[in-house]
């Protein structure tokens, strides 16, 4: 969970721990090159709520890299083409208090394992068309849902 390379093999992206000993900040490093100011690690993200860490990891598939910011009753992941390693990285969710959700990629559809904020405790399996910027709950099409 703290460093993943991007399909470019030359960019890796990983994260450091802060005082505290949470991992708050990921970087990016390119191996063998130089950015304008002479470093090659740049901060691509920093959590800015004190009582979450952050994960970097991938889709089985490799075609994404997931920036999943976790918390105690939240998460939020973020996405970022693995071929695109310079790109932003784009909330999938928004983050919400209670909503906590895994992500996983398949052919043009990314798959949510989501509890929908506590109203599914024993979480429901969702899918949707891959697509630029934020999903909303309502175009998630059901997949498998919340059994008591």
């Amino acid at each position: 969970y703290w460093a993943r390379w991007a399909s470019d093999n030359t960019t890796l992206f990983y994260v450091k721990l802060d005082a505290m000993m949470l991992a708050r900040r990921l970087y990016r490093h390119r191996v063998g090159m130089d950015n304008p100011e002479g470093v090659n690690d740049v901060l691509v993200y920093e959590e800015p709520d004190l009582t979450m860490y952050i994960t970097i990891t991938n889709t089985s598939s490799g075609r994404y890299l997931l920036l999943t910011c976790k918390g105690v009753d939240c998460e939020e992941v973020r996405v970022l083409e693995a071929n695109n390693p310079m790109g932003d990285f784009t909330i999938t969710l928004p983050r919400k208090q209670g909503l906590m959700y895994y992500l996983t990629h398949h052919g043009p559809y990314f798959y949510f394992l989501t509890n929908d904020g506590g109203s599914s405790p024993n979480f429901r399996v969702t899918y949707s068309y891959i697509h630029a910027g934020t999903f909303t709950e309502e175009e998630m099409i059901e997949l498998l849902p919340h059994r008591s």
